[in-house]
């Protein structure tokens, strides 16, 4: 249980948000606002930093 912190940065645009977290809780957060492109995502619970790459591809194509 606690906080989440998610940032989504790329270099046309970037996301972020904040939910609580229970159990095995889970947010979505909506990518339709961004473009095509790589982005690193970051992602913090607590004091703990997990952070990946994905490319969001134009149009749900990779």
């Amino acid at each position: 249980r606690g906080s989440a912190w998610v940032e989504i940065v790329g270099n046309k645009g970037a996301k972020q948000s904040f939910f609580e977290v229970y159990d095995m809780g889970f947010d979505a957060i909506s990518l339709g606002g961004l473009p095509a492109g790589e982005y690193t995502i970051r992602i913090t619970l607590g004091t703990e930093v997990f952070t990946g790459t994905f490319n969001k591809g134009k149009y749900g194509k990779n």
